[in-house]
């Protein structure tokens, strides 16, 4: 017969309740556990994802209970599918393809807009004197047909009144335009005031980027998205997300160093000194007009509402939901 906890005397019963308490304590480190996120970025890595490396070399996913893996993306039409089929719980994305995406059915949504402008541009060598639009009539233009800018670029002509006929439109694969420009074989081209102007100035060219936004077409730049499942099931979980990536974009305003240094620790091979120029221009992307108080994350409605008139016009969107469906802001701190 076994004696009682009464019996064993004062010890026994304070080994029991410790017992009782370890048990417990293992029970609430279950329920506090960081809740695990995949992260999907937009592309190899770039400036434009050091703010996010910074944010979690700092803790602040960790201080808000979240097990973050940042992950390496190969496009934005790519990470909008793997958030719309719940490969990935998050998404770095333009809001350009979301919206396209959206339109089509994909279960998508972005929940803070941290670069509100997009770096479409018409990138020249300095020497080329192509300060405004009117500039480029009777300039060569090297254009990659399908890709986002070239079918932005109607809106381009529209909006300045340019003479399209005296614009040479010269087609040729993305890789060939830079070399075009640099050999002077062309006047300029499409591209990215964060990319293609960057790889032409590392060749030790000083360039100018004229950016579509300069030349009177909004188009919404780059959102944290998530499936719509899950900002039903756990809208705190989104809150946090966006609260500590937020922080990190902070930070890397602050101290872009610091942020390139973070992000040399996720991806050792990247260039440094490449990398910090493209977040330079990235930073001075973050708030367009339409958001005068500066407010970080803020999607400004009328730069939605400009960017889908523009996507149904000029990129063959055609759908019945309102713009609000494919952005929101009551997530952004």
């Amino acid at each position: 017969m076994q004696p009682s906890a009464r019996q064993r005397g004062p010890i026994a019963g304070i080994m029991v309740f410790a017992s009782v308490v370890v048990v417990a304590i293992a029970m609430v480190g279950e329920v506090a556990a960081a809740e695990k996120v995949t992260f999907r970025m937009n592309w190899y890595w770039g400036g434009i994802h050091a703010p996010f490396a910074l944010a979690k070399e700092r803790g602040y996913f960790e201080k808000a209970g979240i097990d973050v893996e940042v992950l390496e993306g190969k496009g934005s039409a790519t990470t909008v599918q793997l958030v719309g089929n719940k490969s990935d719980m998050f998404g770095w994305a333009d809001g350009v393809t979301l919206a396209l995406n959206a339109s089509k059915g994909v279960p998508v949504k972005s929940v803070a807009m941290i670069v509100n402008i997009l770096p479409y541009a018409v990138v020249s060598l300095e020497e080329k004197n192509i300060r405004t639009a009117k500039d480029l009539e009777g300039k060569s233009l090297a254009i990659t047909p399908g890709d986002g800018l070239t079918q932005t670029w109607p809106a381009v002509v529209a909006a300045n009144n340019l003479n399209a006929d005296s614009i040479k439109l010269i087609h040729m694969d993305p890789r060939a335009k830079v070399p075009a420009v640099t050999e002077r074989r062309v006047d300029a081209l499409l591209g990215g005031a964060d990319d293609q102007a960057l790889a032409i100035e590392s060749q030790g060219f000083k360039t100018r980027a004229l950016k579509f936004s300069d030349m009177g077409v909004t188009s919404v730049g780059f959102t944290i998205l998530t499936h719509v499942d899950l900002i039903k099931e756990k809208p705190d979980l989104v809150r946090r997300v966006v609260a500590a990536s937020i922080k990190g974009w902070e930070d890397a305003l602050k101290d872009p160093d610091a942020a390139v240094e973070a992000l040399k620790k996720i991806a050792p091979l990247a260039n440094p000194g490449i990398v910090k120029r493209q977040l330079e221009v990235d930073l001075a992307l973050l708030f367009s007009e339409n958001n005068p108080q500066r407010r970080l994350g803020y999607g400004p409605p009328r730069d939605w509402e400009m960017t889908y008139d523009v996507l149904k016009k000029y990129r063959g969107m055609v759908t019945d939901q309102p713009v609000t469906a494919f952005y929101t802001n009551e997530f952004v701190p």
